[in-house]
């Protein structure tokens, strides 16, 4: 396990966030400049496939209500998250009780807070993520 950003790959100046630090809290794309680290550092577990929010002590995880498109991505309880399965399309953060779906950023909008769903994999340049892990950061800037 590492802790990592989730780096937008079509824009990186824009990271996987969320919009609060509690439960039910929304996945948004947000801007890291100036960004606090608590809404944007994810601890990453390759083994068990789990998103957690390293501020949260490992408590919140990324999941959604249900695994079905267009689904919100938000914080679940870490038990209650979705796990995520990072090898079989590299670049691409899909479920892994379901690779027809993955991580999308909602109408391909690249702007503060635009929400994060889960959508059928379609190969376009809002599905791609990059899993940059902290040692490996210049600047969070």
């Amino acid at each position: 396990m590492g802790v990592y950003i989730i780096e937008y790959s079509q824009n990186p100046n824009f990271v996987l966030g969320i919009t609060d630090q509690s439960l039910g809290s929304q996945v948004v794309l947000k801007n890291k400049s100036g960004l606090a680290p608590r809404l944007a550092f994810w601890d990453v577990n390759f083994d068990s496939g789990v998103i957690t929010l390293n501020a949260s002590g490992g408590t919140l995880g990324v999941g959604a209500d249900t695994v079905t498109p267009e689904a919100l991505a938000k914080l679940k309880s870490a038990a209650d998250s979705i796990r995520w399965d990072f090898f079989s399309s590299p670049g691409f953060i899909v479920p892994a009780s379901n690779h027809a779906l993955c991580l999308d950023d909602k109408n391909r909008v690249v702007s503060d807070g635009n929400p994060i769903w889960l959508y059928p994999v379609n190969g376009s340049p809002a599905q791609q993520w990059r899993l940059v892990p902290l040692n490996n950061l210049k600047a969070f800037e």
